[in-house]
């Protein structure tokens, strides 16, 4: 995998002063605002381990649906002359959450499924997501066949004759 360092010129928020625990809270306020309350973090900086998991509920063909999503946020590295480089939390955590509310923002906007918006990122089990299951597959899918549509089911009920009477 390619190694983002912090001075790379293609990054958002470079001179961002923001604390990851700010970022974090901004992050909680965004999925909040948008109806997402059931939010889960693994927090350990000190150890580089940080992830997100919320759930989505989205009402799916007459039925709720309820998929996990599981992030993490990008790894950004600080380079040191002298000492090992170390994530960059700031900027990391920063981008994460430029990346969240971009997401959501643009789902509300084009009216579109935040279950879409997020989905290489909905667990499937407890080490995969959907995105590792489906890119080995990625040739096999393209080759489906459109999937045959249910006819909807017709309405059944009484026919009447009404007359319209003109007062």
């Amino acid at each position: 995998m390619l190694k983002i360092f912090s001075d790379n010129k293609h990054l958002p928020y470079k001179t961002s002063t923001i604390k990851p625990e700010k970022s974090k809270a901004d992050i909680d306020q965004t999925l909040s605002i948008y109806g997402i309350t059931k939010v889960m973090w693994v927090w350990d900086l000190p150890r580089n381990k940080v992830e997100l998991c919320f759930e989505l509920s989205e009402v799916f063909q007459d039925h709720t649906v309820n998929p996990l999503v599981r992030m993490k946020p990008p790894t950004i590295w600080k380079k040191h002359r002298y000492e090992a480089d170390e994530i960059d939390w700031r900027l990391s955590m920063r981008i994460f959450h430029w990346y969240i509310k971009n997401q959501l923002a643009m789902t509300y906007a084009m009216q579109s499924s935040p279950i879409i918006a997020f989905l290489p990122f909905i667990a499937v089990n407890e080490t995969q997501d959907i995105k590792d299951v489906v890119l080995p597959r990625l040739e096999e899918i393209k080759n489906w066949q459109a999937l045959e549509h249910k006819k909807p089911r017709e309405k059944t009920g009484k026919i009447i004759d009404a007359e319209y009477v003109k007062e």
